[in-house]
């Protein structure tokens, strides 16, 4: 369900499974995993994947998820030694060269980091009623946590917590608008981050400033269809499919 390439020639499509391209597209091969591909990121000459064995299972299941690498020339995919929970259906992952942040759908939720050595986990940033929902990052050490919940009529509290210590402490940004529940987050820079949501419309809302309100940037009264894949490629460059 979903596709990242790295360049001209080396792309990987995955979710749950993955196959591998070498010369582009024009062929395609799957690479044997052990587990379901949640999620998948490039960065620096090196893919990054999420692998869990507990969503390729039934019923109760203890086996850690795993975080994997390898260059981007190649599928030789090995283990990092990362303190993962078992979780059985999302993760998502950011990458900025070296540094990886990983927010895991566990019990409690789980965010781990690092900034080029051991990868650690982090205290959950969000208010004791609101959930981790969506993870974002601009920089090797500025990563945003997406915090919601309260869910009722088309609408949820939805709170960024952002950090520039990768992941260490964090702080809370202007609270977004209630309409919509969230779907994703993405950043450009420390500043401007993108919130995508969806309910009776579809919305995506902007913030440029820590201490500045959201604005709505983008709307369609299309009764909530939604967004995917919502992403900048540089500071002031970003995409987004509707659905």
């Amino acid at each position: 369900r979903e596709i990242r390439f790295a360049d001209a020639a080396n792309g990987w499509a995955f979710d749950p499974g993955l196959y591998a391209t070498h010369d582009g597209g024009a062929h395609w091969a799957a690479v044997p995993m052990q587990g379901n591909v949640l999620a998948l990121e490039i960065s620096g000459g090196t893919a990054w994947a999420v692998v869990s064995a507990c969503a390729a299972q039934s019923g109760a299941c203890a086996s850690p998820t795993q975080l994997l690498r390898t260059p981007v020339g190649a599928d030789q995919w090995a283990p990092v030694l990362a303190p993962l929970p078992p979780s059985t259906s999302q993760a998502q992952l950011v990458v900025h060269g070296s540094a990886v942040f990983v927010l895991a759908d566990a019990n409690p939720p789980f965010l781990l980091a690092s900034t080029g050595g051991a990868l650690a986990a982090r205290n959950n940033p969000c208010p004791t009623d609101l959930t981790p929902s969506a993870l974002a990052g601009s920089s090797a050490v500025n990563v945003d946590v997406l915090c919601s919940g309260n869910g009722a009529a088309g609408s949820s509290s939805k709170q960024v917590m952002a950090s520039s210590d990768a992941g260490q402490t964090f702080h809370a940004l202007a609270a977004a608008p209630l309409q919509g529940q969230p779907l994703a987050l993405a950043a450009g820079s420390p500043t401007t981050i993108a919130l995508a949501a969806a309910s009776g419309a579809s919305e995506i809302y902007r913030t440029t400033a820590a201490d500045t309100s959201w604005a709505t940037v983008l709307t369609f009264p299309d009764g909530g269809a939604g967004w995917q894949d919502l992403g900048f490629t540089d500071a002031t460059h970003a995409v987004v499919i509707h659905e």
